[in-house]
Order: structure tokens, then sequence, then C-alpha cells
């Protein structure tokens, strides 16, 4: 008789310490997944190097966007004025090159004004970052940003630094000196006015060469004008730059991020799909 309680509350013993062991795996799995979840949405709405952002919404999203899509998204916005020339979308490396460096510079405004990434949640009354029904999880999350005004201002600031007063001059004076001698100033102002598609393709790398090498040296004005002191990131604006808060909620159902439902929010902003 004494054996066989032994034996069956060894047995009870061995049953609750497997509940409690799968408990606990369960509870950190859990914990992993809302840790991973948060990790990749404060890396889409924080960093914004192109690389890293693009890895990033891959892992996240079963809905096919390439870099090239986001890049165009962005020149079409309107946001930064030489990037209006670009006409298509581009597989290009020194244009992809140039919006890893925007990427970094839009990622240095978020740290100064942001600075710790968890800072882009908005704690909900659960005192987490998000409700959850199920396997639907909804992150909300709130941030500062640069508007186009501000853009605009900021390029028309580097234009006259270089000693020009619009964009289409500064573009036609770097692209007289690559395109055929049958091409004047004139022309080359009035194709690129029109936006003449049969020029664009004649002279598609060099038009996107240039742009990009202009979009580098902008990033670079901004940079040493507004965000660094002495080779280091301040704490503050040096000077200030017109800005507007945006609230973004991030949709994600079984760790798939609903990109539909966000590029719609954004675009109903008036931003580019890489400003969420």
């Amino acid at each position: 008789m004494k054996k066989r309680t032994f034996i069956i509350t060894l047995i009870l013993l061995i049953v609750l310490l497997l509940g409690i062991f799968v408990y606990k795996k369960v509870k950190v799995n859990k914990t992993d997944k809302d840790f991973e979840r948060a990790s990749n949405i404060m890396t889409l709405s924080y960093n914004k190097e192109l690389n890293l952002f693009y890895e990033t919404l891959e892992k996240v999203t079963d809905q096919k966007i390439t870099k090239e899509e986001l890049i165009y998204d962005f020149a079409k916005s309107g946001m930064i004025p030489v990037l209006s020339f670009v006409e298509k979308e581009t597989d290009n490396k020194d244009i992809e090159d140039a919006f890893q460096n925007l990427g970094l510079l839009l990622s240095d405004y978020n740290y100064i004004k942001i600075n710790d990434r968890e800072n882009i949640f908005v704690k909900q009354a659960n005192e987490k970052y998000y409700n959850n029904d199920k396997d639907l999880y909804i992150y909300y999350t709130r941030k500062e940003v640069i508007t186009k005004k501000g853009f605009e201002k900021l390029y028309n600031e580097y234009l006259k630094s270089i000693k020009y007063s619009n964009t289409l001059d500064n573009l036609t004076d770097k692209l007289s000196e690559y395109v055929d001698k049958k091409y004047t100033k004139k022309i080359i102002k009035n194709n690129l006015t029109n936006h003449n598609i049969d020029f664009y393709n004649e002279y598609e790398d060099t038009i996107i060469k240039i742009i990009a090498n202009d979009l580098n040296d902008f990033c670079t004005y901004v940079k040493e004008n507004y965000f660094y002191e002495d080779g280091k990131l301040v704490k503050s604006l040096k000077k200030n730059i017109d800005s507007e808060k945006i609230n973004i909620t991030f949709k994600m159902k079984n760790d798939v991020l609903d990109t539909e439902n966000l590029f719609k929010q954004i675009e109903k902003l008036n931003y580019p799909k890489i400003y969420f």
C-alpha cells in the first residue's frame, strides 16, 4: 500500500514538474516573440538605413516590395526637389547608396528627437505597447518627422551654399558636361522640365549618377549644419527644422506585418512609404 502511494505521489510530482516546465517554456517563448515583434517594429520605424529597413521589411511581411519601388516612391513624393527628376524605378547602385545615406540622415534625426528606440511606442491602458486579440497584435507609435516643407527649406539652403538658386539650373549645368554637344543647356533644361522620357532613357545612368551625388552632398550639408558638432551627433538640433508628429499603427497577425494597412496610413499623411 505504501509502495503504491509512493508511486502515485511520484507520478503526480513528475506531472507537476512537467507542467511547470511547459508553462515556463511557453511563457519564455511568448516573451521572446513579444520582444521580436517589438524589435522589428522599432527597426522599421526608427532605423531608416535602406538595407536594414528593407531586410527587416522582407522578414516580417509576405507582400513583395523592392528597394527600387521604395526609392521611386520617395522620389515621387516631392520631399526632396532633385528627386523629382527620377522618372522611373531603376536598379542602380549609385542611387541605392545615396538612399542608404539619406536613411542614415533620417536615423540620426530620429536619435536626436526620440533618443531610445523604445520611445516611439505609445503605452496603452494595459501598460503594454500593444493590444492583442489572439494572434492579432496592434502596436501604436508616435514620432516627430521632417515635413515636406522642412526638406524643401533644407534643400534650398543647400543650393544656396553651392551658388544655385534652383534645382533645374544645378542639374542642367552638371548634365551639360556629359551629354552630346547637340544638346545645349536650353535644350537640356526643356527636356528635364518636360520630363522627356526619350532623353531620360538616353542618359539615364548619367542623370541618376548626378542626382545621387547631389543627394549625397545634400545629406552631408544637413548633417554638418544641423546634426553634428565637432564630428559628434548633437543632443538637440543646431537649428530648427519644420516637423510634425505622426501616429502610425502597426498590425501583425501570426507575426506577419500588415503592410497594406501601413501604406494606406502613410499615404493619407502624404508621406513616402519609408516614412512609417
